[in-house]
């Protein structure tokens, strides 16, 4: 007798359910009423002629690209500027202008500096209102403060080519040319200029200006109590050191207020200054030239 053996049914016939559509779409407003069939027959016409509606319509990647190219953010406008591009995209971050003429008018104060002796005297300076203001804020906000200029500045500064030099003596190391430009605020010196004067500065005064086109640059620092020998007389200057500059030394309106300048024109057509020692009251009268001709001199080292 054979054995039984229980045979399992057969397996029911396996059924795939077929896959749904899904009950809603994604669609910006601007595809709405598009067809992308009428727009490809367009394309095969020999002149295309679409509407920026649809285009966009049909071209999703060209929204966003179009989106991105029409997003602001930051970006570093120079190797001086490279700071900007750690700093967030976000309004906590964003510029604050601050016109230098709203800060005061530069005034003499006395202090304490040190002679060509190194012995600490009693001096004038200029106590300029854009550096005082820069002190009693914190870093944070110290960044993101740009100095802004006046109408007056910009039109000085467009006028850099007809402003007269005369000889300086700085940090009794060697003459410099230096520029008069009563139109600036400040006394500023290229990097190259200050490193040849050897000159030190505080980076953590560097500040943010905007120039005359409107672009922002970072100074390097600020290099306090620089001694200036004009002739027989000595001021001492605050000088903002500037990475490029289109001048080596410009003397601002500090320099005007501390030695009490007069410009004179003669008969003959030259134009001098007169200054005045704020410590001996003293005053000596120079000749100013064109830029690029101040006659050449021995330099000066220690």
């Amino acid at each position: 007798m054979k054995p039984v053996v229980d045979v399992p049914p057969l397996p029911a016939k396996y059924f795939r359910e077929e896959k749904k559509g899904p009950s809603y779409k994604q669609q910006a407003r601007i595809e709405e009423g598009i067809s992308i069939e009428e727009m490809l027959d367009k394309f095969g016409e020999t002149e295309i002629k679409l509407s920026q509606k649809e285009l966009l319509a049909m071209a999703p990647k060209l929204r966003e690209a179009l989106k991105d190219l029409l997003s602001k953010r930051r970006v570093p406008t120079g190797e001086n500027n490279a700071f900007e591009a750690s700093i967030e995209e976000d309004t906590k971050n964003e510029w604050l202008y601050t016109n230098v003429e709203d800060l005061g008018k530069a005034k003499k104060v006395q202090t304490v500096a040190r002679d060509k002796g190194g012995e600490l005297v009693e001096v004038w300076e200029v106590e300029e209102p854009l550096t005082q203001y820069l002190t009693t804020l914190p870093p944070d906000k110290r960044d993101r403060l740009v100095f802004t200029v006046e109408t007056a500045e910009i039109k000085s500064a467009g006028n850099m080519g007809q402003l007269r030099v005369i000889p300086a003596v700085i940090n009794g190391v060697r003459e410099e040319e230096a520029l008069l430009d009563s139109g600036s605020q400040i006394v500023t010196m290229s990097r190259e200029a200050a490193s040849d004067c050897k000159i030190p500065w505080d980076p953590s005064l560097a500040i943010n200006m905007q120039s005359a086109n409107g672009s922002i640059t970072r100074t390097c620092g600020l290099a306090k109590n620089v001694p200036f020998i004009f002739g027989n007389i000595t001021v001492y200057l605050q000088v903002h050191v500037i990475e490029e500059a289109p001048y080596r030394v410009l003397l601002g309106r500090p320099f005007d207020v501390i030695t009490e300048s007069k410009v004179v024109n003669s008969s003959s057509g030259q134009q001098f200054i007169t200054i005045t020692d704020p410590n001996t009251k003293e005053w000596a009268s120079l000749a100013t030239y064109d830029k690029g001709e101040l006659p050449k001199t021995m330099e000066t080292n220690f």
